[in-house]
């Protein structure tokens, strides 16, 4: 295997794209110091994985991103590329040649590559692995790496043969699995934990469940005795109810006869009884009309008397309208007087205001008009001034532009003559600075199309993974919970045991038929799943059965194994009720949800149950709504969304449950919208899929394109800066000289201008004259014109005044003129009113006799009445005496025969109850119970025994009767931890073993590899130090795992010594002994060597580069040196320089022309050095 180039772009100072093609086994590379050979070193240890930054000689990671020059932009990306040959397959790729590729970006996203492949670090690693070139390597070693391979402790020095002897793989695979012991150790004793937890519940569930065997037994006894007590007590009842059925009939039959009779008698008491109601009728018919005419004729003397008062208020009223008249007569007489003086005073004082105004108008218009002249006088005269200022420095600087003028004049000349051969030259240059330009936007454009493309779809990949993750994600977490909701649901977990027991039944082929329980028969939504819980109840526990019969048989199984109770809804008994009007109108009031039995989904079969159970169910949004509701309307029952039931009788259920979890319908309801969900994704993540094969295919091309835009766009930009840079130099001078000239014409233009005008002084004292006699003029007229203002003020308060006042008059006379009209009117109304009240009066006289004799007529008819009334009421009285005899005596057989119903009643009810307290507490029917009866004997102190069982079920207490199936339960899961404990100490003894194995062939690995390094270094130090002994040692050879290694050198003529205390030389040439020692036994494909020759002196560097010579046959070498010799002694030589500050380039790999003798003529040799330090070509080729 060998390095046959490396490719470079943007890191440290390789700025531009370089490619370095590596031929040779000995290569040296040479340079001015600071021209960036040891950059050349740190891209190849930087591409092989190296992590650290203080190792690369940086900060941070992005400091090896070219950071600009004085002439050159930052990058954005450094990217190093190492090409090996891979003919004799060393490397494990199945490819002849293999390159390693890392780039990173300014926002420190790292990416390595294989074969132009993306993978990890981790898989960078395990390629290089045993060839030296790892990150813990010897294959690149500087001077500082040489020195502390002496320097360094025994333990860190033998991390280096550790590499030679390739054990570092195994190291690797002793801590992963030292992690997986950890983590199986972690896990074994959280096993163990549980166990423990799980033990110390078993013990008291065990005995939990002994008393709920034994519990269960004794009550087994109770209910044998209690069934056998109370089916006799259902045998002595029916003889007793035949016997009072007897009796009853015969007492019965005599009621019956006794009641005739009085039939008869009460029939014709009714008959008189009518005569007596309708004369008692129409008596009170008359009397009301008696009332009636009494009323009428009192009303008509009251109509009498009000007249004649009404006939005496009309002339007292016609005589008080007579005196008003004649005083508001004499109020408007008076009115119009004062208004006419008013209006005529108001006339006078206008005509003194108008004559005011006219004698002081002239006087303060003179006053403004001189105001006026004087302000404008006061500004002429402080421009004269300033005017007079300005001529008298024109008058001195005149002389200074007439001089000025005709230098101006002779240099505008010679710019004139200049412009146009510079405008044609710049005219020239804009036209190729346009086209490259041009040229260079368009390729900028399809770049920047590219770019945004690529950048598009690269985030639209990784959002669609991320997206894609999350949901998949998500589908896992939502099969999950569906796959533990099946579970429940097909456990029936949650249900009564009656039904839990027929549903077991049915899935055994024990029952035949349909069974459904109606919690697990229909499906809410989530929302809706607490109110139709509610809504429920009990009934949640209700199996659907086709018809009675499948019922009867399940109720006869659960008596047969005595399984508990169950509440069957045969769809053939079930009469929904239909929806009414008065339900559609509350349906569409606000805040009402519908009916339950509309909110849920179920099989068509079983809809007529499920609308018996919630057809008369109002959903509601919350309890306020149907507590409005309740009081408004009286529905049956409604129940709120957070499970608020509000009953018919008023009663309202509500709170929260001590122990809350999902009911029946909420796990369908969970079950139906996982599966919905799940649904969803699997389209979503099919689609996102596809969407992704796209855009990877897309990103692939766009990538492929932007490549070679980029670099046709390197090469554009670079022929656009030099015609720019042209261009805007000759524009800079083009504009320079227009300036120049423009200034010149302008400044010969104003000195032309300024010559040509002629100074004038302005008549300064004419004006300050003028000024004085305005001032004093207008003095004068402010005075007249204060006097004449004040005349005008009062003769204006008069003039209000006066208006005030004849508005006042004005207003008395108009509401004095009112008053008169009113009563005239008045006064026009009392006759018609007078004749009216007498005809009305004459009226009420004729109906007051017409009513006194109606009156006397009604009088004669109510006395007829009531004497036939008194001869009807002796009748009825007769017949009500005979009839309350018989009576009598059909009341005494009704009461014999009801005591005998009664006594009947009661014997009903005690086969009743007993009959119901072996359906509730038994679950069993008669026929059962007189079976369980036949096959129980019943001591005669029946009652005494059970009051013994009763007595020792309640000396039991609370007994959990869930503890036999929790102790199952917990059973289980305990055998469960312990085949799950002894599997994980399997694991880790599995582990254990593979550990004891890693340690013995690293043990045996590393003893081989020491024992050759050590033989090497002693052959290798006898040549470089004759006369010398070198050797190696470990420091705990019982520990070949741990121990360290130390080095033991005497040199020539020497006592053995530390190596602390060896010369640089000595120091340098020992360690170099290590390396080639460590290069013998396991030899590099690649060893790059920085300037590790610096301390050995002359002879030592001969015998450095004879070792060169010795191993290049099994390695290659790239040595940066700055020593002659070595130089001499590399067949290739590279030259590492800068063609301008910051940036570096690499030479070609050979010497420049007239140098092809130098190996031959070594005295040339420092020559041809400086020649190739000196070498500075414009642009690298690569």
């Amino acid at each position: 295997m060998r390095l046959k180039s490396i490719r470079l772009i943007g890191f440290k100072t390789f700025a531009d794209k370089t490619e370095i093609d590596v031929e040779g086994d000995v290569i040296a590379v040479v340079g001015p110091n600071g021209c960036g050979k040891s950059n050349l070193v740190d891209a190849i240890l930087w591409a092989l994985g190296e992590g650290n930054p203080k190792h690369l000689r940086a900060e941070i990671g992005q400091d090896v991103i070219f950071n600009g020059s004085n002439k050159r932009k930052p990058l954005g990306f450094a990217e190093v590329m190492l090409l090996f040959d891979n003919e004799d397959g060393a490397l494990p790729v199945p490819t002849s040649e293999v390159s390693v590729t890392r780039r990173i970006d300014r926002s420190g996203n790292s990416q390595y590559q294989i074969n132009r492949r993306t993978c990890r670090l981790k898989d960078v690693a395990e390629l290089m692995a045993d060839s030296g070139l790892g990150r813990s390597g010897y294959a690149i070693v500087g001077q500082k790496d040489i020195d502390q391979a002496l320097a360094a402790s025994p333990d860190d020095r033998r991390n280096w043969l550790d590499e030679a002897a390739g054990v570092q793989r195994y190291r690797a695979r002793k801590l992963d699995a030292l992690r997986r012991l950890s983590s199986a150790e972690a896990h074994l004793q959280r096993v163990e934990d549980i166990l423990s937890e799980v033990g110390r519940q078993r013990e008291p569930l065990r005995e939990q469940a002994k008393d709920a065997l034994q519990y269960r037994e004794v009550q087994r006894s109770l209910r044998a005795v209690e069934v056998a007590q109370l089916a006799h007590e259902l045998d002595a009842a029916s003889l007793e109810i035949d016997r009072r059925q007897a009796n009853l009939r015969a007492a019965q039959d005599l009621a019956a006869s006794e009641a005739k009779e009085v039939a008869a008698l009460e029939a014709q008491a009714a008959k008189v009884s009518e005569r007596i109601s309708e004369l008692e009728s129409a008596m009170e018919g008359l009397r009301e009309r008696q009332s009636e005419v009494l009323t009428e004729y009192e009303r008509a003397e009251s109509a009498i008397k009000l007249g004649e008062q009404r006939l005496e208020s009309l002339d007292q009223l016609e005589t008080t309208l007579f005196q008003d008249t004649d005083a508001v007569d004499q109020r408007i007489r008076e009115s119009t007087q004062e208004l006419s003086v008013a209006e005529a005073e108001l006339a006078a004082a206008k005509a003194e205001l108008e004559r005011v105004r006219v004698e002081c108008a002239g006087a303060g218009q003179e006053a403004r008009k001189l105001a006026e002249g004087l302000k404008a006088i006061e500004a002429k005269l402080q421009s004269a001034r300033d005017e007079h200022a300005r001529a008298l420095k024109q008058q001195i600087e005149q002389e200074h532009r007439r001089e000025r003028f005709d230098e101006a004049s002779r240099e505008l000349r010679g710019i004139v003559e200049s412009l146009p051969e510079l405008e044609k030259e710049l005219e020239k240059a804009t036209k190729d600075r346009d086209a490259a330009q041009n040229k260079l936007a368009a390729e900028r454009k399809g770049l920047s199309e590219l770019q945004l493309n690529l950048k598009s779809i690269a985030a639209s990949l990784h959002q669609s993974t991320e997206k894609e993750s999350k949901l998949l994600s998500r589908q896992a977490e939502l099969e999950g919970t569906r796959r533990g909701i099946e579970a429940t649901l097909a456990t029936h977990e949650g249900l009564h045991e009656g039904p839990r027991a027929v549903l077991e039944a049915q899935s055994k082929g024990k029952l035949p038929g349909s069974f459904d329980s109606v919690g697990e028969s229909l499906i809410a939504r989530p929302e809706h799943a607490l109110a139709i819980e509610r809504a429920l109840g009990s009934s949640v526990h209700d199996l659907i059965v086709p018809s009675e019969a499948e019922a009867k048989a399940a109720i006869e199984y659960l008596k047969r194994n005595r399984a508990g109770r169950a509440t069957f809804l045969p769809i053939t008994l079930m009469r929904p009720r239909p929806t009414s009007r008065e339900m559609e109108q509350l349906l569409r009031r606000p805040g009402v949800l519908g009916l339950a039995s509309e909110l849920v989904q179920c099989r068509p079969e079983h809809l007529p149950a499920i609308e018996t159970l919630l057809g008369d169910v109002i959903v509601v949004d919350n309890l306020d709504t149907a507590l409005t509701l309740a009081k408004t309307t009286g529905w049956r029952r409604i129940v709120s969304l957070d499970g608020e039931v509000v009953h018919r009788k008023g009663s309202v259920t509500g709170g929260i449950q001590a122990r809350q979890g999902a009911g029946i319908v909420q796990r369908r309801a969970d079950l139906a919208q996982a599966e919905l969900e799940i649904s969803r994704i699997a389209e979503d993540v099919a689609q996102m899929a596809s969407e992704k094969r796209k855009l990877s295919d897309e990103l692939t091309a766009l990538r492929n394109s932007a490549g070679k835009a980029e670099a046709k766009l390197m090469a554009l930009a670079e022929r656009a800066k030099e015609a720019e840079e042209w261009r805007h130099n000759l524009e800079q001078e083009f504009q320079a000289t227009q300036k120049s000239a423009a200034r010149l014409e302008a400044e010969i233009l104003r000195l032309e201008k300024s010559t040509a005008q002629t100074a004038e002084l302005p008549q300064v004292d004419a004006l300050q004259s003028e000024r004085d006699a305005l001032l004093r003029q207008f003095s004068e007229r402010s005075a007249d014109a204060d006097v004449a203002e004040r005349r005008i003020s009062d003769a204006e308060q008069a003039v209000v005044s006066l208006e005030e006042r004849v508005k006042q008059a004005d207003h008395r006379l108009k509401r004095a003129q009112e008053a008169q009209t009113y009563s005239q009117s008045k006064l026009s109304k009392v006759g018609p009113e007078r004749e009216q009240t007498r005809k009305e009066i004459k009226e009420s006289h004729s109906r007051r006799d017409s009513l006194s004799r109606l009156r006397e007529d009604v009088s004669a008819k109510l006395q007829h009445a009531q004497e036939s009334r008194q001869s009807s009421i002796a009748q009825s009285l007769d017949l009500q005496a005979k009839a309350k005899q018989a009576r009598w005596a059909a009341q005494e057989a009704a009461e014999r025969a009801h005591a005998e119903e009664l006594s009947k009643a009661k014997a009903e009810g005690r086969r009743a109850a007993a009959h119901q307290r072996l359906l509730e507490e038994y679950g069993i029917d008669e026929v059962e119970a007189r079976r369980v009866a036949a096959e129980t004997e019943v001591p005669p102190n029946a009652a005494a025994l059970v009051a013994r069982l009763r007595r020792e079920l309640k000396a039991m207490g609370e007994v959990n009767l869930g503890a036999i199936e929790a102790f199952d339960r917990l059973e289980e899961r305990f055998q469960e931890l312990t085949a799950q404990s002894e599997d994980i100490l399997t694991g880790i003894a599995e582990v254990e073993s593979t550990i004891r194995e890693l340690d013995l062939q690293t043990r045996e690995r590393f003893r081989s590899t020491f024992e050759k390094v050590q033989a090497a270094f002693s052959t290798l130090f006898g040549r470089l130090f004759p006369g010398g002994k070198g050797e190696l040692r470990l420091t705990d050879p019982e520990n070949l795992l741990e121990t360290g290694i130390e080095i033991d050198v005497t040199l020539p003529g020497k006592k053995r010594q530390k190596l602390d205390l060896l010369s640089g030389g000595e120091r340098s040439l020992c360690a170099t002994t290590f390396l080639f020692s460590l290069l013998q036994v396991k030899p590099s494909p690649l060893v790059i060597l920085d300037e590790v020759d610096a301390p050995l002196d002359g002879r030592n560097v001969e015998r450095f580069t004879d070792l060169l010579r010795e191993f290049a046959d099994r390695c290659q070498f790239i040595v940066i040196t700055h020593n002659a010799t070595t130089i001499e002694g590399a067949p290739v030589w590279l030259g590492v320089t800068m063609t301008e500050p910051g940036v570096s380039v690499v030479l070609p790999a050979r010497l420049p022309e007239g140098f092809d003798d130098v190996r031959r003529r070594p005295t040339e040799l420092p020559k041809a050095i400086v020649a190739v330090e000196a070498y500075t070509p414009t642009r690298s080729n690569g």
